[in-house]
């Protein structure tokens, strides 16, 4: 999300790096009165914008405060960085929470949508959606997609968004497909959505919604949202796979456990980021700290662990990092460089895995002269 967006976050989009808008509506019900907290610029019936209080950012969240009439309303995006847990750092999702405060124990329904900017591709685009026990999820993919293919802005297609919610044995999930229109304007008419799932059009979304009932005190909502790809990596004209396939082998099994390991991953995050903050403040001042913070999801969010697609076999790891700016390209020298003292901290043995790739390039004799 550009900063010079979030005084206007509840019309404003997130963006993917190059600038492309990627659309997430978030909308919260409160009392029966509903209100945009994220990227609804066209608003349904009724429906007013929250005021946006405060943005703050540390190593692996980014969260927005915002009032909705009396309540206080909270978006806290997790971005997990776990440089020694190879499945969780793997995973290619993140988490987005939403929780209501201060409600004076009004009925609250929270609603979130995604649409195929995720795929990188208007049109031509499937729509799946399931339910595994509390869990709901819908995936978007491009139909007939290359692999390796992207568009001319670098998203990958040949991959599938993946957008879920684990409702809790207090609240209750509906979920539903559609144009913006009429699923926003359902769910703020009634907080709940129909569960119907048509064939996907152009410009339609896909939505799950919770209702956490009447909230006496404090209540939330978590999301997950992400991007896989079955062939990560194409290394030496071989398929690379992300480390968690070994584990779990299909997206709904995927987001299922990213759920299931929320509570260690926020625990561990708020450990990270008191750490970093500490030392680097200690090192530099706050400027540096802020820019150190940055800095953590930028290489993270950047990294693939990777194993052979064919075996996945996870004693051969090898880390890959996205090249940008110029091509589809991956582990350039000048990006692995600048990753270094970070790796150092963190994690040495990332220096190794990124390596690893570079040098046996070199010594099949495959570097141009």
């Amino acid at each position: 999300m550009p900063g010079s967006f979030v005084a206007d976050l509840p019309s404003s989009s997130p963006q993917f790096w190059a600038g492309q808008n990627l659309t997430l509506g978030v909308l919260a019900r409160i009392g029966g009165q509903t209100f945009s907290l994220l990227g609804v610029s066209d608003l349904p019936s009724g429906v007013q914008p929250a005021t946006v209080l405060s943005a703050e950012y540390t190593s692996t969240h980014s969260v927005f405060t915002l009032t909705a009439g009396n309540a206080t309303l909270k978006l806290d995006f997790l971005s997990p960085v776990s440089p020694s847990n190879y499945i969780r750092q793997s995973l290619p999702f993140s988490y987005m929470t939403v929780s209501a405060s201060n409600t004076g124990r009004a009925s609250v329904q929270v609603y979130a949508d995604i649409d195929e900017t995720w795929t990188g591709q208007s049109g031509n685009t499937a729509a799946n959606s399931s339910i595994s026990g509390q869990t709901s999820v819908f995936q978007l993919s491009v139909n007939g997609a290359a692999t390796y293919a992207q568009n001319a802005m670098d998203q990958a297609l040949w991959g599938q968004s993946v957008f879920g919610v684990r409702s809790s044995n207090s609240s209750q999930s509906t979920l539903q497909s559609g144009s913006p229109a009429s699923v926003r304007g359902l769910f703020a008419a009634n907080g709940t959505l129909s569960g119907a799932t048509p064939a996907y059009g152009t410009g339609d979304v896909v939505a799950l919604a919770e209702d956490l009932g009447s909230v006496a005190s404090s209540a939330s909502i978590t999301y997950a949202i992400g991007y896989t790809r079955d062939a990560a990596v194409n290394y030496l004209g071989k398929a690379r796979a992300s480390y968690y396939t070994a584990t779990y082998k299909d997206p709904i099994s995927a987001v299922c456990h990213f759920f299931d390991d929320y509570a260690d991953a926020a625990a561990e995050s708020s450990s990270l980021d008191s750490n970093i903050d500490s030392k680097a403040t200690n090192v530099a001042g706050t400027n540096y700290s802020d820019i150190v913070a940055l800095s953590v999801r930028q290489a993270y969010g950047a990294a693939d662990l990777t194993i052979p697609g064919d075996t996945l076999d996870t004693s051969d790891l090898m880390l890959f990092l996205k090249e940008i700016s110029s091509d589809g390209n991956v582990n350039t020298v000048d990006v692995i460089y600048p990753t270094f003292p970070l790796f150092y901290v963190m994690d040495p043995e990332y220096i190794r895995l990124v390596l690893e790739p570079v040098v046996q390039y070199l010594e099949m004799g495959r570097w141009p002269s």
